[in-house]
């Protein structure tokens, strides 16, 4: 557990935006909790962040961003990004020293901290999903570093046992942390290849089934004109916990890792 935590009010110019902070660690997580957009509290999910700074040792940020309806978009994207500008800000006060930056979340969540890293970095290219979603694992997208992914399409949760495939995430990405933590590096992405090379096996698993033949979501056929690809992993969980520790196992193979002297940690507006 850590060892405090603390409070603090960002001030908005129609509001307060809230974060929460454990002390001094190696590495920064900023956390944007799901919920939808329109549920969901630092209080809800102060036992994760524990979790996740106690099993990676890095300090965890939770973000309290205004919700829907009360606050319609773009509010929450840009409390997301005032949160993450303000923990680059304020690497020393959060860490320590000059940590590495990670964005993370959950379920709407995730959704913020892709449109962060995208915003923030030069390697976020919207032409990216011009094809549709493209993971790998679903824990990860080739060209968002340091961005990780729970539930995301390339992965079997919405046919599965959600809570199941949620908490294998979330421990597959703590045991990832702290591996980075320990190696010294400080951004990791998944080589394109690697991508590519999943994507084509979930809609070649996908093909062995029905689910292609039908208009739904799993395709993105809900949406007019939106490009059809087989979003969730139809292995079933046991063979895709089974794949995950296999490239765990191999170093996290299938990554890119980059050095903390290679990396210049900054986020540009």
């Amino acid at each position: 557990m850590m060892e405090s935590i603390h409070g603090q009010e960002m001030g908005e110019a129609d509001g307060a935006m809230r974060r929460r902070a454990g002390p001094p660690r190696t590495r920064r997580v900023v956390y944007l909790h799901g919920g939808g957009w329109v549920t969901g509290s630092i209080g809800q999910f102060e036992t994760l962040g524990r979790q996740l700074a106690a099993g990676s040792g890095c300090a965890v940020v939770l973000v309290d961003y205004r919700k829907a309806p009360e606050n319609p978009y773009p509010t929450a994207v840009e409390d997301a990004w005032t949160a993450v500008s303000w923990a680059a800000k304020n690497v020393e006060a959060i860490a320590g020293w000059s940590a590495p930056l990670i964005v993370a979340g959950d379920s709407a969540g995730g959704n913020l901290a892709a449109v962060v890293a995208q915003r923030s970095t030069a390697r976020g290219d919207p032409s990216k999903w011009r094809e549709g979603p493209r993971t790998y694992l679903g824990l990860a997208s080739a060209g968002f570093p340091n961005l990780f992914t729970i539930t995301a399409p390339g992965s079997p949760p919405v046919l599965s046992n959600m809570v199941t495939a949620i908490e294998q995430h979330v421990e597959w990405i703590t045991a990832y942390v702290a591996y980075l933590r320990e190696h010294g590096i400080a951004a990791t992405s998944p080589a394109l290849d690697a991508e590519d090379q999943w994507v084509a096996h979930v809609n070649e698993v996908a093909g062995y089934t029905l689910y292609p033949r039908t208009a739904s979501w799993y395709l993105g056929a809900n949406i007019p004109g939106k490009p059809r690809i087989f979003m969730p992993y139809p292995g079933g969980v046991g063979p895709y916990r089974q794949i995950c520790d296999k490239v765990a196992a191999e170093g996290y193979s299938g990554f890119v890792h980059q050095p903390a002297a290679a990396v210049q940690d900054t986020v540009t507006q």
